[in-house]
């Protein structure tokens, strides 16, 4: 209530202003209602339809081709059935992972390019209910396509050589890594103004996660090698009497940069996976090879011993897992891509990426 000039009459100013919510204020409802309102917008659109029969034929012919593959070269169904499991996971992995970022990519600087975003702004959903609502409408599209694809590893599953712990392992680390590519898809959306250049930007992220670190860990192994002295033993040519002798050579020291493998998916996936030392499938020859490098160079060479096989086998179980540290650490970037998307849906913004709209 305030006095009007002159009249001395009370009037009344009026409801006050109402507040929009917090930056971070979350609730289920908002977060649902947006999620249910992007889901809406993809399934209403016929190209939905078919991206998701042609990912579901694709990956059905690929999975035939590549049992036919196994089934052909290996004698054993155990082993074959393995060799196809591991080879549809990484490929359902890679394919995932090159879709996933369109589902994301895109999501805010193209409404903020129909003028959609402003609308949403101004509405009582806090940017942490828009970012968390666009992410899981994202999470939500990968995850139909990864469940298209269930079909085919379980065909893969029921051919033999996969436990049902290894199924469901990996399975849900292939849902956490989906997760991750939208969340880097979703920042860097909400970064750049171009959809081309957010589109770009996470491809190569993705691919930098993917096989990127794993390249960087080999170019690097010509900085961690060093001249090591040890004791060799072995048989010399036509002798059975084994011989001691000093050795001078170089040897790469992998046990200095086995964690660039860590956050790689693949290494991820791999390394959770319950091992079959008797099949030679992709998943347990990753597994071997990350914690192998892991261990680094042995001190000692032993060429006498029948067994040298089976002892450094077993050294390399009893090294700590390595898919814990990936986690950590696209649990990070997961968390950092949610952050930063937050910071950038404030409104009023502080600052909008050159070229952009309001509304």
């Amino acid at each position: 209530m305030s006095e009007t000039l002159g009249t001395g009459r009370p009037v009344d100013d009026g409801p006050p202003l109402l507040r929009g919510p917090g930056t971070w204020s979350v609730t289920w409802g908002g977060v649902r209602t947006l999620t249910v309102l992007e889901l809406r917008q993809r399934i209403r659109s016929a190209r939905w339809v078919i991206v998701v029969g042609f990912w579901a034929l694709t990956v059905g012919a690929l999975s035939s081709l590549i049992r036919w593959a196994a089934m052909t070269s290996q004698t054993e169904r155990d082993s074959a059935g393995a060799l196809m499991y591991g080879t549809v996971l990484l490929l359902v992995l890679s394919l995932a992972s090159l879709v996933s970022p369109a589902l994301s990519a895109t999501s805010v600087n193209g409404d903020r390019s129909a003028g959609v975003l402003a609308i949403m702004q101004s509405t009582l959903l806090s940017p942490a209910e828009l970012a968390l609502g666009k992410l899981l409408a994202a999470w939500t599209s990968a995850l139909v396509l990864f469940a298209v694809t269930l079909p085919f590893l379980f065909w893969a599953f029921l051919e033999g050589g996969t436990s049902g712990g290894r199924f469901v392992i990996t399975t849900v680390l292939t849902a956490f890594t989906l997760l991750v590519v939208c969340a880097v898809g979703l920042m860097f959306s909400a970064l750049t103004a171009r959809t081309s250049t957010s589109a770009a930007l996470t491809y190569l992220t993705v691919a930098f996660l993917g096989v990127g670190l794993p390249l960087v860990f080999v170019l690097g192994l010509a900085i961690v090698r060093s001249d090591d002295t040890f004791r060799q033993q072995y048989r010399a040519y036509g002798s059975d009497e084994c011989q001691l002798e000093l050795v001078t050579e170089s040897r790469a020291h992998t046990e200095k940069t086995w964690w660039l493998l860590a956050p790689s998916p693949y290494v991820i996936v791999s390394d959770a996976a319950p091992a079959r030392h008797d099949l030679g499938d992709p998943l347990s020859i990753i597994r071997s090879a990350v914690r192998e490098a892991r261990l680094g160079p042995p001190i000692d060479e032993d060429y006498c011993s029948e067994s040298r096989d089976e002892d450094r086998a077993a050294e390399r179980d009893a090294q700590p897992a390595v898919w814990p540290l990936g986690v950590a650490v696209d649990g990070l970037v997961l968390v950092g891509s949610v952050v930063v998307t937050v910071r950038r849906l404030r409104s009023p913004s502080r600052a909008l990426p050159r070229g952009s709209r309001v509304a």
